[in-house]
C-alpha cells in the first residue's frame, strides 16, 4: 500500500542514487564532490552519461528524495467492517 508519492522515478534515476550511495559507501562513507562523481558516472556508464554535473545532481537529488519518500504502510482497517475486494 503506498501513500504519498504514487509515481515511480525513472530507472536512471534510481540507478544514480543507488551509485552515489555506492561512491560514498567506497569513499569511507563520505560523498565525493558532485564533480568527480558526475566524472566517475560518465566513465563507468558511457552509455548513459550525463551533461553537466549539475544535471547529474538534480536526477542523483530527485532520486535520493523518491526513495525517501516511499512510505510503504501496512493496510487501513475498514471502519465499516466490509470488504474493498
Amino acid at each position: 500500500m503506498f501513500e504519498g508519492r504514487i509515481r515511480v522515478p525513472d530507472p536512471k534515476t534510481l540507478e544514480a542514487a543507488r551509485f552515489v550511495w555506492e561512491q560514498e559507501r567506497l569513499n569511507g562513507y563520505e560523498r565525493p564532490g558532485w564533480a568527480e562523481l558526475f566524472e566517475r558516472w560518465n566513465a563507468k556508464y558511457p552509455g548513459a552519461v550525463f551533461k553537466s554535473y549539475n544535471n547529474f545532481r538534480t536526477v542523483c537529488m530527485r532520486g535520493i528524495k523518491a526513495i525517501f519518500e516511499v512510505n510503504l504502510s501496512s493496510p487501513k482497517p475498514n471502519p465499516r467492517g466490509t470488504s474493498d475486494e
